[in-house]
């Protein structure tokens, strides 16, 4: 049996069996309160999704081993603190293109280790509650109200977050993920997307927690594991104990007196290694960069410029979405051309109120409309028009 059991107090838990049925769910106010028969299945630690951050980003990566060298520097800016303070994990990856990593802090994670352990339990797996929704076959994104204020969201790709419910008109505007069928667990919530815009949103009874949520994700369904592995974790030597205090005292002496040299050599050893390898993996994405000069400099620079490309794609994309249910009557596209985030728009229709019905079409899609130039020519009017992300 695999037991999902949340990393704060009171411990909310489920046991789930290998074919993914939910057989019991309960409660207990400390980890020395859980049932002893408990403390033999598979532990997953379940983290509020508030202490785990999700992100796509774009990546030239082709291979998993590239992924894991190239994601610390493509996150590096994301993050608040010292990269080497997270652990990353991929959730996603479409090589050459983007991936989907999780970041969590290492020093969360040793605690939360540590509390388990001295209640007797040995984790096998961390995630966030989050992560635990159920994406709808049938739906791009599943957005849930947990009854506390909160608001767990997650996408068909992995990406996902908890807000507060103050936050949800911000997360609306700010998401790419809106244009598809949403599977909502509450009717208010439902409602509130309606009026942000929401196309398609739908209700789907799952509950209002991890507990619940479990009974409806497929069996196959994979949940990303957050945990770092143990066998990559620094273990410390066992030094056989002597008898003489004399002699513990002149060997520390000695050993002190070489251990800053040592250190020193042993660093710039690790240090050199390091730079040849990002020097390799540069090479290896980028073959068309020929001078290396500051490479984690340059390194940044080109993974800025793929976000930057990623980022129009998804642009073009939306408005290209909005723009073509609105033409599709009566409207003739003669041209269209996509610069500095704004889509420009050449077509032909048979009056100039077509024109304007077609601008309300579409500014009721959260796009500005705007006319740089219309005209008429024999029977037939022309117009241009100018569509970028926005209130029309």
């Amino acid at each position: 049996m695999r037991l999902y059991i949340s990393s704060d107090p009171p411990h909310r838990y489920a046991r789930v069996t290998g074919q993914g049925a939910v057989r019991q769910v309960d409660e207990v106010d400390s980890l020395d309160s859980l049932p002893r028969r408990l403390k033999g299945d598979d532990v997953w630690v379940v983290l509020p999704g508030e202490q785990v951050v999700t992100a796509e980003v774009a990546v030239p990566a082709r291979n998993r081993r590239q992924l894991a060298r190239v994601l610390p520097f493509a996150l590096e800016d994301q993050l608040t603190e010292d990269v080497d303070s997270f652990h990353i994990v991929p959730i996603a990856f479409t090589p050459g293109t983007s991936a989907v990593a999780a970041v969590v802090s290492r020093e969360l994670l040793r605690e939360v280790r540590s509390s388990f352990a001295a209640a007797g339990l040995s984790p096998s797996a961390l995630v966030a509650d989050y992560q635990l929704l159920p994406v709808h076959p049938g739906a791009t994104m599943t957005v849930a109200a947990t009854g506390d204020g909160r608001i767990a969201v997650l996408g068909a790709r992995g990406t996902g977050a908890v807000l507060d419910a103050g936050s949800l008109e911000l997360w609306w505007q700010s998401s790419d993920e809106r244009g598809g069928t949403i599977a909502v667990n509450d009717t208010a919530l439902g409602r509130r997307l309606d009026e942000l815009g929401g196309e398609d949103v739908r209700q789907w009874e799952i509950g209002t927690d991890f507990t619940g949520w479990l009974a409806h994700r497929g069996p196959r369904s994979i949940v990303p594991n957050l945990m770092p592995r143990l066998d990559g974790e620094r273990r410390a030597a066992r030094v056989p104990a002597m008898r003489s205090a004399a002699v513990l005292l002149l060997l520390a002496a000695a050993l002190r007196l070489a251990a800053d040299g040592y250190e020193y050599v042993r660093l710039e050893q690790a240090h050199a290694r390091l730079t040849g390898e990002t020097h390799t993996l540069f090479r290896e994405l980028f073959p068309e960069e020929t001078r290396i000069v500051d490479v984690r400099s340059q390194f940044r620079s080109k993974l800025a410029e793929l976000g930057q490309q990623a980022a129009g794609q998804g642009e073009f994309q939306f408005l290209l979405s909005v723009l073509a249910p609105a033409a599709a009557r009566g409207v003739t596209v003669e041209e269209i051309s996509f610069r500095d985030g704004a889509l420009e728009v050449a077509c032909e229709v048979g009056n100039f109120s077509e024109i304007d019905r077609l601008r309300e079409r579409m500014a009721g899609q959260g796009v500005a409309v705007e006319l740089v130039g219309s005209g008429s020519l024999a029977d037939r009017v022309t117009g241009r028009l100018r569509l970028s992300r926005g209130q029309g």
